[in-house]
C-alpha cells in the first residue's frame, strides 16, 4: 500500500510566528501517526513553503521540516508556489528558487528510496515509487520569463501578481512524460500530479463578477486549458494549493469526463492556519453550508495493492 500526505501553503514568516508553531505540531503528528507504518509515507508539500523567499525562512522550514527528511520512513517531495520566489508572493525573483533547491530537495535528493529522474525533462520533479508516477510542476516556471518565446520587456510584468504560468516547453514535457505510462496498467500503476496553483476557477468564484475578473487577473493558473488538454483522463490524482480552500473535488462534475476526468481531485488550502474550514460540496463543486473539518489540515490518499485509492482530511494537533 501506498500512502501519501498532501500538506501545502505552509507560509513560514519567522520561528516565532504561528505559521512555524503549527507547522511544528503538524510534523510532531505526522511522526507519531505515520512513523510506524508498514509502507513508506509520501509527503507532498505544493508550494508557497515560505512567505517571502527569503533565506532565514527556508532555514527555519528545513528545521522544522527535517525530522521528516531524516526518517527512513518518509519520502519529502516539494513543488514551488509564487510565494517561494519573493515577497508577499506578488514580486517574483529567480533568484530565490536557489534557495529552494538548497533547503528543499538537496534534502530529499539525499534520501535513498526506488526513484527515477528522467532525463530530457527541464524543471520537471519525475520520481517513481512503488509503481506509482509522481510528477511535480513548477507553476512559476514561464511566469518568471524563463521561456523561449517571452520577450525580455515583458518578464517585469511577467514577476507582478501571484498567477502562474506552466509554459509551453514545461507541457510538452509532460506531455512525453505522460506518453510513455499510457499503456501502464491503470489498475495498479497511478499517476500522481501535484503543483501550486489552482488549474480552474473554483465554481464560488465564478458565481460573482468581481472574484472571476480577479482570479483570471492576478491569481489564477494562466495556462490551465492547455495543461487540462495534456492531462485529461491520463492523471489518476491531482494537487495543489494556492487558493487557501481545503476542498475535495473528487465527487463533483469537475473531476468527471466531460471535465478533467480525473478521479482524486484535492485542493489543499492552508495546512497551517488554525481557521481553516472544510466545507461539504455539491454535485458541481459549489460549497455548501455544511461544515467537514476545521483546524490544521492536510489530505491522506491510499492507495492499496489492488489499486484502489481512497482519500480523507487529516486534522492535526486534535487530543
Amino acid at each position: 500500500m501506498l500512502q501519501i500526505i498532501h500538506l501545502t501553503d505552509t507560509h513560514i514568516k519567522g520561528k516565532k510566528g504561528k505559521e512555524a508553531k503549527n507547522l511544528n505540531v503538524i510534523v510532531k503528528d505526522i511522526q507519531k501517526r505515520y512513523s510506524n507504518s508498514k509502507s513508506k509515507t509520501v509527503v507532498l508539500l505544493t508550494g508557497d513553503i515560505v512567505d517571502d523567499g527569503r533565506k532565514h525562512q527556508y532555514k527555519i522550514a528545513r528545521e522544522i521540516l527535517s525530522p521528516l527528511f531524516h526518517n527512513d520512513n518518509f519520502l519529502v517531495w516539494a513543488t514551488p508556489g509564487n510565494h517561494d520566489y519573493g515577497w508577499q508572493g506578488t514580486f517574483a525573483d529567480s533568484s530565490k528558487f536557489k534557495y529552494f533547491k538548497t533547503y528543499l530537495y538537496g534534502g530529499y535528493e539525499n534520501v535513498t528510496y526506488p526513484h527515477v529522474k528522467y532525463t530530457g525533462t527541464r524543471n520537471l520533479d519525475v520520481r517513481q515509487y512503488d509503481g506509482h508516477i509522481f510528477i511535480g510542476l513548477n507553476s512559476m516556471k514561464a511566469e518568471l520569463g524563463d521561456e523561449p518565446t517571452k520577450k525580455e520587456e515583458s518578464e517585469f510584468l511577467e514577476e507582478l501578481l501571484a498567477d502562474g504560468d506552466l509554459g509551453q516547453r514545461q507541457l510538452e514535457d509532460l506531455n512525453g512524460i505522460l506518453n510513455t505510462w499510457d499503456n501502464r496498467n491503470r489498475e495498479k500503476s497511478k499517476v500522481i500530479l501535484h503543483l501550486h496553483h489552482h488549474p480552474f476557477i473554483f465554481p464560488d468564484r465564478k458565481d460573482s463578477i468581481i472574484a472571476k475578473s480577479y482570479e483570471k487577473k492576478c491569481h489564477q493558473l494562466k495556462d490551465w486549458d492547455k495543461l487540462q488538454l495534456v492531462i485529461k483522463g491520463r492523471v489518476d490524482i491531482l494537487l495543489f494549493g494556492h487558493d487557501h480552500e481545503h476542498l475535495d473535488f473528487s465527487d463533483t462534475t469537475i473531476s468527471g469526463e466531460n471535465d478533467w476526468d480525473i478521479p482524486v481531485i484535492l485542493s489543499g488550502g492552508k495546512c497551517t492556519s488554525s481557521r481553516m474550514k472544510e466545507y461539504k460540496l455539491d454535485k458541481d463543486g459549489r460549497k455548501t453550508k455544511q461544515v467537514l473539518n476545521r483546524g490544521l489540515m492536510g489530505s491522506l490518499i491510499n492507495i492499496d495493492n489492488l489499486g484502489k485509492i481512497s482519500k480523507s482530511t487529516i486534522v492535526f494537533g486534535e487530543k
